[in-house]
């Protein structure tokens, strides 16, 4: 066994590619070949050598263009949750890293490892695989709307989710730091930069603004809460997510603010509707 740093590690992970010629064992939970073409390329000879090519990475929604990648290869690869372990080895030899298969952690990050080369240590690391990831392989990806959510642009998933909720469709236009949108009232959300947390401004004249009371009574969503001022009501959603990013969110932060976002565009529709209602019909 020998410690390995940075500039060593991504030599002998290639070496480890290069001379396997029984099988080869790659453990990786994030993958990306974008400019690192040698490093793939050495992978699909070792699979045109006919070399048995065994590929873990991490099942995640979000996860989605690493095993894209692996299957790109000509490779079906087997999809463990919670995965965060990094080997790699044939039957003569192999590294325990830091180091996913990424370009960018090839090039920029401080990473650890270890040279194994003895049969115990090898031995070692099938026991690892046949123990610890072969009974936690997921046999079924991530759902259809899992991977949507996940690949498409947050404005379009907004918009297609907003038409289809209110029957009507729904531009969704990027506005400096916000989103804006029209459901028969201009509606306005962004996420704040200093915490992460969710706004959504609906339009409001000053008789709407009077009765804000009568929409906050019944307003009952979790982790809300309703104010008034500067010609809108506005919800803000108290949650902190993951990034000020839409498009960098997790698929399930992605999916909170759609549903919150429905619900407060159509509460205050609703009041909307129901207030003029009340006041026509007074005598």
């Amino acid at each position: 066994m020998k410690t390995i740093n940075s500039n060593e590690i991504t030599e002998a992970i290639k070496k480890t590619i290069i001379e396997a010629e029984e099988y080869l064992i790659i453990v990786s939970p994030y993958v990306n070949f974008k400019e690192w073409e040698d490093l793939k390329q050495l992978i699909l000879s070792t699979i045109n050598r006919k070399i048995q090519v065994i590929f873990y990475t991490r099942m995640d929604h979000d996860n989605f263009k690493s095993w894209e990648q692996v299957e790109q290869l000509g490779l079906k690869p087997k999809l463990i949750k919670n995965l965060h372990a990094k080997l790699y080895f044939n039957e003569n030899a192999g590294v325990v890293t830091s180091m996913n298969l990424l370009s960018s952690s090839s090039k920029n990050a401080i990473e650890f490892g270890l040279l194994l080369d003895q049969t115990n240590e090898i031995d070692e690391l099938k026991k690892f695989c046949k123990s610890q990831l072969e009974p936690f392989i997921e046999s079924i990806k991530p759902n259809e709307n899992d991977l949507y959510l996940a690949k498409e642009t947050f404005i379009n998933i907004l918009s297609n989710h907003l038409s289809n909720i209110f029957q009507k469709r729904v531009y969704v236009k990027a506005n400096f730091d916000q989103l804006k949108f029209n459901i028969n009232n201009e509606f306005y959300m962004y996420l704040e930069k200093s915490n992460n947390q969710l706004f959504i401004s609906g339009r409001v004249s000053e008789l709407e603004k009077i009765n804000f009371n009568l929409l906050n009574s019944k307003f009952n969503y979790k982790n809300c809460q309703l104010s008034a001022n500067n010609g809108a009501i506005t919800v803000h959603y108290t949650k902190s997510f993951s990034s000020s990013n839409y498009n960098y969110l997790k698929t399930y932060e992605k999916q909170e603010i759609l549903n919150v976002t429905a619900y407060f565009a159509d509460e205050l529709l609703n009041f909307k509707e129901n207030l003029y209602c009340n006041t026509k019909s007074k005598p």
